[in-house]
């Protein structure tokens, strides 16, 4: 969950955060990391009534994402952000209609990642991480491949 890290600096820079999930389980860690609310994609009355709310949607999903859903939760003039890379479908006409920017962003500059730093040392924002020793490289892949990594996995020297 790269969103993670996006909570925190949020949180970090006084935005009021949402975190939108697939996953249930998700809850309680996007709320202890600084979200203030947490939306399941699928609770369709949840984001009907989050209707025309948001300023601005960071998105880092690669798929599966109900578009009309996710852009009718945008405010007028409202940005999407794409950090993942999902295949994009939907009508031309709500972004139109509604002035919606779509924007995507991958890397950000040196000064970009110097602040990054800095912000991320005054309110102690740390990637998660799962530590596995680097004998266990097989089970790690194994691990991602079935989507049962928790945030990242990184591999150390046995001797660690």
């Amino acid at each position: 969950m790269l969103g993670h890290l996006a909570v925190q600096f949020a949180n970090a820079m006084g935005y009021e955060v949402t975190v939108l999930s697939s996953s249930f389980r998700k809850r309680e860690e996007a709320i202890a990391l600084g979200a203030q609310r947490f939306l399941h994609v699928n609770d369709h009355a949840a984001l009907d009534q989050m209707a025309y709310y948001f300023d601005l949607l960071y998105m880092i999903a690669h798929g599966g994402v109900a578009w009309g859903k996710m852009l009718d939760i945008l405010r007028k003039r409202g940005k999407l952000i794409l950090s993942g890379f999902p295949v994009l479908r939907f009508s031309s006409i709500d972004l139109v209609s509604h002035k919606l920017c779509v924007a995507g962003s991958f890397l950000g500059s040196q000064e970009e990642m110097r602040e990054m730093l800095q912000l991320s040392v005054l309110h102690h924002i740390q990637p998660k991480i799962e530590l596995m020793p680097m004998s266990q490289v097989e089970q790690a892949i194994e691990k991602l491949r079935q989507g049962q990594a928790h945030y990242r996995i990184v591999l150390g020297n046995d001797a660690v």
